[in-house]
């Protein structure tokens, strides 16, 4: 701790020896731009953006200044690739935090993989993968082979730039197993997920994504079980995990899926055995 512990108080009432050392966020803040560029630039995203919560100068330092456009932009580039800037040219009045953030994932979901073992769960992390994977699994069994082409595929293109930027014949043939012209889809989806328009954070307007993709980017990227839960037309596996994750957090053991129960047959169950009760005791 560069400022000490403000725990160790002298018999004054003072700080003793570190009252007048600056703390650590001070240093930071006085810090020169570029060496606390590159600070930055090599540190979590996430744990730079909780600093930018931290008080009024360094949310304005972080999220909002010339340096934060600089510091996030940097970021996006190194995570997403040069089309970040390709995609429809540069925008100067583009907010290059919220552009971060809006791509970004910000649940942390349970470290061990679920009974239900979804391609999802192994992309969590990486939004544009985890969409990717839910385009390209799409329609198909999601088997071993399956599974094999989509991690080929993340391997040989491992960012949105590098799909953009791929030859279309060979991520044809990569992905001819599973059919129905996916190269052409993934092109205009990588485009999509990079466009400065897309800002709303709905998954659904982006290209190839529909409610299944919708979902699993509710409780995959941002732990949203209970929107997952309400949906109606839900697909039944992103539901399940919605379910396993909601138990998850309540501290429940997890052990298998349990088969689909809900509250409202449970409750009538219970009243019509009532009923039958109430009649049988009437009629002795």
């Amino acid at each position: 701790d560069w400022g000490g512990s403000e725990s160790q108080v002298d018999k004054k009432g003072g700080f003793g020896w570190n009252a007048s050392r600056p703390s650590s966020l001070d240093r930071l803040s006085t810090m020169d731009a570029n060496i606390l560029f590159t600070i930055m630039s090599f540190s979590c995203s996430e744990e730079a953006a909780r600093l930018g919560t931290t008080n009024k100068a360094w949310k304005s330092r972080l999220h909002q200044d010339n340096f934060a456009q600089r510091l996030w932009r940097s970021k996006s580039m190194k995570r997403w690739g040069e089309a970040v800037d390709i995609v429809e040219g540069p925008s100067p009045n583009r907010d290059w935090y919220k552009y971060f953030c809006n791509r970004s994932a910000s649940a942390r979901l349970p470290s061990e993989c679920s009974p239900l073992d979804l391609i999802q769960e192994r992309y969590a992390d990486d939004p544009f993968r985890m969409l990717s994977s839910c385009i390209l699994a799409s329609r198909t069994s999601g088997g071993f082979i399956i599974r094999r082409v989509i991690s080929d595929f993340f391997e040989a293109y491992p960012s949105p730039t590098a799909v953009i930027n791929g030859d279309t014949n060979d991520m044809a043939t990569m992905l001819h197993p599973l059919g129905l012209n996916r190269e052409r889809t993934m092109k205009r989806f990588a485009i999509d997920f990079l466009s400065p328009e897309w800002t709303d954070g709905r998954v659904s307007r982006l290209h190839g994504c529909g409610n299944f993709a919708q979902n699993s980017w509710d409780v995959f990227c941002h732990g949203r079980y209970q929107q997952v839960l309400r949906d109606k037309k839900g697909d039944r596996n992103v539901k399940s995990y919605a379910s396993y994750l909601k138990r998850c957090l309540a501290g429940e053991t997890v052990g298998e899926i349990p088969k689909k129960e809900t509250t409202k047959k449970r409750k009538k169950y219970t009243t019509t055995i009532t009923r039958r009760l109430t009649r049988s005791r009437t009629k002795v």
